[in-house]
């Protein structure tokens, strides 16, 4: 199933549909690492039990993620299926847990919605009629971040796993496809599930979504800093999915982060005789695969001034006379192009973006 929803994941193992959820604990398992130094915690939230628009996998992601973080040290606030108030009241609670200096992980599962440029979190008891209603019945997903900015943490980090199938788009005049960046506040990461404007899948019911598997996979590996975490994440993404979903990740931070700071124990130095010593023994080969991820590049230019470019319906900018507007890392694969100026009529095409190709488009509006 496609999204044009915001993705971000967060869960607890509620026994009741809409209950607001206490932390959850991990049994039986070792944590990964030894508890870092700052203190972390994570909310995480994960709704699929939508009236209109059900999901298969948010539940299942958040649980996975909640476990996985907890054994990583985090202080773990899980919660599923919230509604509106129950929402607000998690989110409540993160701001008054985190402390200043500390890390901060808000990570979102569920359906979302991009209006008027700003992205909000869809409660399971939402009931929005029109593009009116969103900012009343949903979650402004900036909201959170501002929870972390006045806790004045050191790093902040929001996952966000919600671009599926909007279950109200035929009651919207326009909306938005798929998220809209957010401004990303001094010490921020956040990380998308794809591409500003793009959808994502569901996945199948019983099993974690595509994006959240390869997160939770690239979460446990020892050492990496959160750069590599999730590129590792968006490299298999796009593997898997054959390029039609491309993760996305902004970030303001300007310290390292590693999730698991596990290293590999050091060898024990066991005594050999001098003869044996002196013969070395040969390295084995190491052969390993690397995923390369084929990204494309569109240059727009327009014969006229002022015309807004807007891609995967997303505004990239103005096209001017004697200018190129250039978008590069783009994924591979058909991109839909619409260019608007007031008193010109709507220009709109398809273009197919090829591997480390750069595609030419100049555009000419008809006056109305």
């Amino acid at each position: 199933m496609r999204c044009r929803f915001l993705c971000v994941a967060l869960l607890a193992g509620l026994a009741a549909g809409h209950a607001f959820a206490q932390p959850i604990g991990v049994r039986g398992e070792e944590p990964l690492s030894s508890q870092p130094a700052d203190r972390r915690v994570a909310l995480i939230i994960g709704n699929g039990s939508y009236s209109v628009g059900r999901l298969n996998n948010p539940v299942l992601d958040a649980r996975a993620m909640a476990e996985t973080l907890q054994a990583l040290g985090f202080e773990v606030l899980a919660h599923q299926n919230l509604t509106y108030r129950s929402m607000r009241r998690a989110v409540a609670e993160f701001g008054e847990r985190v402390g200043a200096g500390g890390v901060a992980l808000f990570y979102y599962s569920g359906h979302g919605l991009q209006v008027g440029g700003k992205n909000y979190l869809v409660p399971v008891d939402a009931d929005i009629k029109n593009e009116r209603y969103v900012a009343a019945e949903a979650i402004d997903a900036e909201s959170v971040l501002l929870h972390m900015q006045e806790s004045k943490t050191r790093v902040n980090i929001v996952v966000l796993d919600a671009c599926r199938d909007n279950p109200f788009a035929g009651r919207f005049r326009a909306l938005g496809r798929g998220l809209a960046f957010m401004d990303v506040p001094a010490g921020t990461y956040v990380a998308y599930s794809t591409a500003p404007g793009s959808v994502a899948a569901d996945g199948e019911p019983g099993t974690n979504g595509i994006y959240t598997s390869e997160l939770l996979r690239a979460l446990r590996e020892p050492g990496l800093r959160i750069e590599d975490v999730f590129k590792r994440v968006r490299i298999a993404v796009q593997s898997r999915t054959q390029n039609r979903q491309s993760p996305w990740d902004a970030s303001s931070m300007t310290g390292e982060f590693v999730f698991n700071p596990t290293v590999a124990a050091p060898a024990v130095a066991v005594a050999v005789p001098a003869a044996a010593a002196a013969v070395p023994a040969m390295p084995k080969p190491v052969v390993r695969e690397e995923l390369r991820p084929e990204m494309g590049a569109l240059a727009v230019t327009a014969r006229i001034d002022g015309v807004e470019i807007i891609l995967d319906g997303q505004t990239i900018g103005e096209a001017r006379v004697g200018r190129v507007l250039v978008v590069e890392n783009l994924p591979v694969g058909a991109h839909r192009v619409r260019a608007q100026r007031p008193g010109y009529k709507t220009w709109e095409s398809e273009v197919q973006v090829g591997p480390n190709q750069r595609f030419e488009m100049v555009i000419d509006l008809e006056a109305d």
